[in-house]
């Protein structure tokens, strides 16, 4: 009898060993899950996003795209003039500096793309032409006050602003907004440009 409840007793404690190791198992199995659920939406996250400045990419067009009712594009005023007058370490904080003030500008739903070199779009959501064209001014004026290092007043931008067509295409919208931003350069640089119903507005101030 008292062999019996003794194997019994092992028994018992034998099995609750195999549940804790199961246990512990199951625990540590599920750490590393979350571990890699985190790596996988890091690397989801850099596939996206800029290097230099730690805006979206271009991978990133499609979905703001879908997202979003209008587009603003931007691009820095004779960047290459301020690289070989400054330095291209100058020229690199300028674009540090730029893209943390259009993301303090803008909304959580709006996307804000290092289009390539020193131009920039911003996909506006819910909003009107008017909306977007003041966020525009509104930029334009943050970037004239803009200090970077010891330089104040050297940076401006030139922007082209249009209503999101989609019955046609994200091409076709690029173009247009792009065509607006190249009439603000046209028209003297550290200037809007906004396309609303086939109509091009130049706007300085």
């Amino acid at each position: 009898m008292t062999h019996k409840c003794g194997v019994k007793i092992m028994n018992d404690e034998k099995l609750a060993r195999l549940l804790k190791i199961k246990t512990d198992e199951n625990e540590l199995l599920k750490q590393k899950i979350k571990m890699l659920e985190r790596q996988l939406a890091e690397l989801k996250e850099n596939s996206n996003t800029d290097n230099l400045t730690g805006l979206y990419n271009r991978n990133i067009t499609d979905e703001a795209y879908d997202q979003s009712d209008a587009v603003i594009m931007c691009d820095i005023d004779d960047f290459k003039i301020l690289n070989d007058t400054y330095g291209h370490n100058f020229g690199d904080e300028v674009l540090k500096e730029i893209s943390k003030m259009l993301k303090s500008c803008v909304r959580n739903s709006d996307y804000v793309i290092r289009w390539g070199g020193e131009e920039f779009l911003i996909f506006v959501k819910s909003s009107s032409i008017e909306v977007a064209a003041n966020l525009a001014q509104r930029i334009k004026t943050r970037t004239e006050k803009l200090s970077i290092n010891e330089y104040t007043q050297v940076v401006t931008m030139s922007f082209g602003v249009s209503k999101l067509n989609k019955k046609e295409s994200l091409i076709s919208d690029i173009k247009k907004v792009d065509d607006a931003l190249y009439d603000s350069k046209k028209a003297g640089k550290n200037t809007i440009t906004v396309f609303d119903n086939q109509k091009k507005l130049t706007l300085k101030s």
